[in-house]
This record gives C-alpha cells, sequence and structure tokens, in this order.
C-alpha cells in the first residue's frame, strides 16, 4: 500500500492555532481531549514557552459547545475546503484582512441560529448586532466582550493578525529544533496499522468506497491530535506525533462506558426521541433527523455529538454522508451493569 503524502502546513497551521486554543480554553482539553493526566503537565509545560498571550483574543479562540472555536471553524477546517498549495499563515492574514467578512462569520458563529437576512443586516449596523447581543444568554463577561468586538473590529483583528505572526515566529524555532520526530514516525509508518489503529476508534477516517487523494500531516505541539478534513485535492490526515497513545487511550474509553455519562447523555427528552427515530429506521442522516424532529441543523448536530461521544449511538460513512444508528454494544454492556443491581435487590428481598 502506497504512503500517505505527508504535508507540513496543515499540521503547522493546526498547532499555531493550537497555542491559542489552549491559552482560553485549558480546562475543556483536559476534559474532553484523548489525554492522560501524565500528559496534561508536558502539555501545559510546553505550550508556556509561547506565553504570554494577549487576552483581547479570547472570542476568537473561546470554544463553543461543539467544540470548535472560531478561528479553527472558519479559517483551518472551512478554510482547507480550498487547495493546499495556497493554505498557510500568508493566506489566513490576506482572509483576515476582509473586516466585513470576519464579522459576518463572527456573528454566524456566535448567533448561528440567525438567518442569512438577519446576519447581513448585524453586519452592518452596530444598533443591530447590540440587540442580538443583548438578548442572548451569553454571560455578561461574554457579552461585554462581544460588544468590544463588534464596537472595534478592525483593531481587534489587527492584534489577531499580529499575535499570529508573533507565535508562528516562535513555533518555527520550534519546528526547527523538533521537526525530526515528524520524519522519524513517518518513515516508519505501516500504512496497514496505521489504517487499522485509526478505524478501531473512528470507522469514519478511512473509507475504501471513497476515491480520494489522501494526506498525512503531524502536530508537534498537539501531540494527541486524531482528526481529519476535507481539502480540494481530497482529505487530510491530521495526527499528533504522540497519537499512538492517543489511540490506545481511547481503545481504553471505547471497551468500558461511565454508567453516568451513559446516563446523563440519556436525561434529555429530545435525545430519547432520536433514539426512538433511530430505533424506527435503523440509519439516520443530521437532515433526517432535522425533519423528523423539527430541529435546527446545529441542535440536531449537538445531539448526535454528544450521543456519540458518550457511545449511546455509532456511526459509519456511505459516500458523502454520514449516517448515526444505535450502539447496541452500549446498552447490551449497560444492562449487565444495571442487573447486578437489580440481582441485588432480589437476593436482599429473599
Amino acid at each position: 500500500m502506497q504512503k500517505l503524502k505527508l504535508l507540513k502546513d496543515p499540521g503547522y497551521i493546526f498547532d499555531l492555532f493550537f497555542i491559542f486554543f489552549w491559552n482560553f480554553n485549558r480546562e475543556y482539553c483536559e476534559e474532553n481531549f484523548p489525554i492522560r493526566d501524565e500528559d496534561k503537565i508536558v502539555y501545559a509545560k510546553t505550550l508556556n514557552e509561547f506565553a504570554p498571550i494577549l487576552d483581547d483574543l479570547y472570542i476568537f479562540f473561546h470554544v463553543l459547545d461543539h467544540g470548535y472555536c472560531f478561528m479553527t471553524l472558519n479559517y483551518f477546517h472551512e478554510s482547507n475546503s480550498r487547495a493546499l498549495s495556497n493554505y498557510n499563515l500568508p493566506y489566513i492574514q490576506n482572509a483576515l484582512s476582509d473586516t466585513r467578512d470576519v464579522v459576518k462569520r463572527m456573528i454566524k458563529y456566535y448567533f448561528h441560529w440567525l438567518p442569512e437576512d438577519e446576519i447581513e443586516k448585524c453586519a452592518d449596523s452596530d444598533k443591530a448586532v447590540f440587540r442580538v447581543i443583548r438578548k442572548s444568554t451569553y454571560s455578561d463577561t461574554e457579552k461585554s466582550r462581544l460588544y468590544d468586538f463588534f464596537t472595534e473590529p478592525h483593531w481587534y483583528i489587527q492584534q489577531l493578525k499580529y499575535e499570529l505572526i508573533s507565535k508562528e515566529r516562535q513555533l518555527f524555532s520550534y519546528y526547527e529544533k523538533n521537526y525530526f520526530r515528524i520524519l522519524d514516525l513517518y518513515n516508519g509508518l505501516v500504512m496497514e496499522n496505521l489504517i487499522s489503529q485509526l478505524k478501531s476508534v473512528n470507522e469514519l477516517f478511512f473509507s475504501e468506497k471513497e476515491e480520494k487523494e489522501r494526506y498525512l500531516s503531524f502536530c508537534l505541539l498537539n501531540k494527541d491530535c486524531l482528526l481529519f478534513t476535507p481539502v480540494e485535492e481530497g482529505v487530510v490526515y491530521l495526527l499528533g506525533y504522540n497519537y499512538e497513545d492517543a489511540v490506545e487511550y481511547l481503545q481504553e474509553q471505547k471497551t468500558s462506558i461511565k454508567l453516568s455519562e451513559f446516563g446523563s447523555a440519556l436525561a434529555e427528552e429530545s435525545r430519547l426521541k432520536i433514539l426512538e427515530v433511530m430505533s424506527e429506521r435503523g440509519e439516520i442522516t443530521c437532515k433526517d433527523l432535522e425533519k423528523a424532529c423539527e430541529f435546527s441543523g446545529s441542535t440536531a448536530y449537538h445531539h448526535l455529538m454528544t450521543l456519540l461521544k458518550y457511545g449511546v449511538i455509532k456511526s459509519r460513512n456511505e459516500g458523502k454522508a454520514v449516517l448515526y444508528s444505535v450502539n447496541t454494544k452500549s446498552f447490551d454492556f449497560a444492562i449487565r451493569i444495571l442487573s447486578r443491581y437489580a440481582g441485588h435487590k432480589e437476593n436482599t428481598a429473599k
């Protein structure tokens, strides 16, 4: 099997964003990334080399419930749908130079429920966007940050551009010293083993049905990264250089569900409704769910990701579609755990 083509820039840019992402979302990273407790100290020590981070950039890198921050969603995942040859820091800096586009994206990111015509109005009117901020459920602190940004977006964007350049210089030096780790890892890769490892934690990583160009890019800072993202030419698999430990950690998590988390995932009427739909239809797409349950796209996706995260449902891809279904193995496992208590109660009654 032919090796995946190695690319530097996607992983390099993702690491650049990760410097800021970790700074503003450390607690989220420690709770949601496949990071063992002993590795948290390593992350903190390594990323502390890039401190300080300007607090005014919070709005660009603060993570929302879906797990993305503004920059990774808008200038990594969406930007990577374009040609790989043009994806680098100058491309990002150029994109950020369009202030109105950045403002519009920011409105769409923080107020995703707004229809397109309202987003356009807010992009052209301070009063309109301030009204939306005031009516939102964000905390007073977050509202204050949003007010500040939309009052003077050009200033904030300029600070972001400057800080990206500043941290990129530091990152360049770090990569010069440590890039040998990536080359050693890539040269020792056995493709069949890599595919098997990634499929073991997420079947969406590789699909034999799709004819695509496949590329591989590694991260040095986000060393436990496991992602894939579409590009114009095909797909890029984004892995931390320590990805094997992340795979092992996730495999361990998959073999034993936490009953409290499993129960929390089910303690929501909307999610029970989703399970009913899945039980009736077998497999459904996010679009199917929107129609069946009258959810918005973001609401349907949020519930699916929560159920997927805790093993209540599973997913697979068929062509360009992602299909979701009930993970019966998790329910079997939960039943076995609960049956202990049922058995204990019967024995006590006797």
